[in-house]
């Protein structure tokens, strides 16, 4: 019997890694900055997975919600930039941005290493900081629950 995750997964086939994350800020960001650090933030994990050997970029994503709105990135490569859409009303200090990068040609330990390191220095970048919540690999299980769908599980009917 094969492992979660082999039957659809061959060497150099395809991988991904997901991460949620709280974004923090010592002083409210305006959505454009935020528009500005999530674009870039796509860019740099496709063009870090394309140095480690990725031969395509399937799908590197990002959704950030704040009490102030969502902003969600993605990119398919990095020669075609990043499509940001959203916005977000008031500047905000905190919020919860979850990454997901899907390629081809380079095992999940390397999609992740690539994520990661791209986050933390966009992150500092920006003046913002990134702590890992929850992580997943491709084909794991996986079900993440931001804080605002936490209490809306909570609220009595």
């Amino acid at each position: 019997m094969k492992n979660k995750g082999e039957a659809c997964y061959v060497e150099y086939g395809v991988s991904g890694y997901g991460v949620a994350t709280k974004l923090l800020s010592q002083e409210a960001i305006e959505s454009d900055k935020l528009g500005d650090f999530l674009k870039d933030l796509m860019v740099e994990i496709a063009e870090r997975c394309q140095k480690a050997g990725a031969k395509y970029i399937g799908h590197i994503k990002s959704h950030l919600q704040t009490s102030q709105g969502t902003l969600r990135a993605d990119t398919i490569g990095a020669r075609h930039g990043a499509e940001l859409h959203g916005h977000i009303q008031k500047p905000v200090k905190t919020g919860e941005l979850v990454i997901n990068s899907i390629v081809q040609g380079i095992p999940e330990a390397k999609v992740k290493d690539c994520t990661l390191s791209a986050a933390r220095e966009m992150a500092k970048k920006y003046n913002l900081q990134i702590e890992e919540v929850e992580e997943h690999l491709y084909f794991d299980e996986y079900e993440y629950l931001s804080e605002a769908d936490k209490l809306d599980q909570e609220a009595p009917v």
